[in-house]
C-alpha cells in the first residue's frame, strides 16, 4: 500500500519524445484509460478522426466578464442515432450540419471538431471537441433561451420543451441515471438533464466529469473540463454537482 497519487500523463512522459517508446505511446487501444486519457482529451483531433464544423467568418463575441465574491462554495446511443437521423434526413454530415446552423452564429473564436467513424459519420454522443471558452458560448446560448449574438438560434419553443416537458416518472423510474437523489423532480429530456430544483438548473454531461451546467436563476454558466481515470467517478460527480449548487447560492 503507497499513499503516493498517480501519475499524470506529463510525469509519465506520455507521447514526449518523437517517436516515443512503446511504453509511452497513447494508441487507439489504451487511449480511454487514465493516465493517457489526461493526454487523448487534448489531444484528441491528433488520435481520432475528425472533422470540423466551421466557425464562419464573423467577429469573435467576448465572453461577458465580471468579478464576483463568492461566499460560499447514459443515454448515448440515443445521441448517436439521433445523429445518424440528422444526416440522412438533411442529407448533410452532421459537422457540415452543426456548423452552418448554430456553430457559425456563436461567434466562436476556434473551429468545433468531431471525432468520426470510418465513413465520416459524426459520434455524436461524445465525439465533440471545443475550446472551454467557446463551449462556454453555447452555454450562455441556452441560458439565453437559444437567443445569442443578436440571433435566435434555436427556436425559444424547443428550449421551453426541453425545460418543462420531460419526464419525471421516467425519471425516478431509472433512477436517474443516479441523480434522483440529488434531483428528484429532475428529467432527462432532448439531450439535456433538467434537475427540476428550485433554480431550473439544467445540464450537459460529458464522461471523465465534463459538463456544462446552466442555472437561469444565478445567472450563471459553468463549464469543466476533466480527465478523470475513470468514464464515471460516482463521488466526484456528486461533489461537482454539490459544488456548482454551491456556487450558484452564492451568486443570488
Amino acid at each position: 500500500m503507497t499513499d503516493e497519487a498517480p501519475k499524470t500523463a506529463n510525469q509519465l512522459n506520455l507521447m514526449q519524445k518523437f517517436p516515443p517508446p512503446p511504453e509511452q505511446r497513447v494508441t487507439l487501444a489504451n487511449w480511454f484509460e487514465g493516465p493517457p486519457v489526461q493526454w487523448s482529451f487534448m489531444h484528441a483531433c491528433e488520435l481520432i478522426p475528425s472533422a470540423e464544423a466551421h466557425r464562419g467568418h464573423g467577429p469573435v463575441v467576448e465572453l461577458p466578464y465580471r468579478e464576483l465574491a463568492l461566499n460560499a462554495i447514459q443515454f448515448s446511443a440515443n445521441t448517436d442515432i439521433l445523429g445518424w437521423i440528422l444526416e440522412r434526413v438533411t442529407a448533410t454530415r452532421f459537422t457540415e450540419l452543426f456548423g452552418r446552423e448554430i456553430w457559425q452564429y456563436m461567434g466562436a473564436r476556434e473551429n468545433a471538431a468531431m471525432s468520426v467513424d470510418p465513413w465520416g459519420s459524426a459520434a455524436a454522443s461524445g465525439g465533440f471537441n471545443i475550446t472551454l471558452r467557446d463551449l462556454g458560448l453555447f452555454g450562455l446560448m441556452m441560458l439565453n433561451k437559444g437567443e445569442h449574438n443578436g440571433r435566435q438560434i434555436i427556436p425559444r419553443a424547443y428550449i421551453h420543451d426541453t425545460l418543462f416537458d420531460g419526464d419525471n416518472a421516467a425519471w425516478l423510474k431509472g433512477n436517474g441515471d443516479g441523480l434522483a437523489d440529488f434531483y428528484p423532480k429532475g428529467a432527462y429530456h432532448n439531450q439535456f438533464w433538467i434537475s427540476g430544483n428550485d433554480h431550473g438548473a439544467f445540464f450537459c454531461v460529458g464522461i471523465h466529469g465534463q459538463y456544462v451546467y446552466i442555472d437561469p436563476k444565478a445567472d450563471m454558466v459553468i463549464v469543466k473540463f476533466s480527465s478523470l481515470p475513470k468514464a464515471i467517478v460516482e463521488f466526484a460527480e456528486a461533489n461537482t454537482l454539490l459544488g456548482f449548487d454551491a456556487i450558484a447560492k452564492s451568486l443570488i
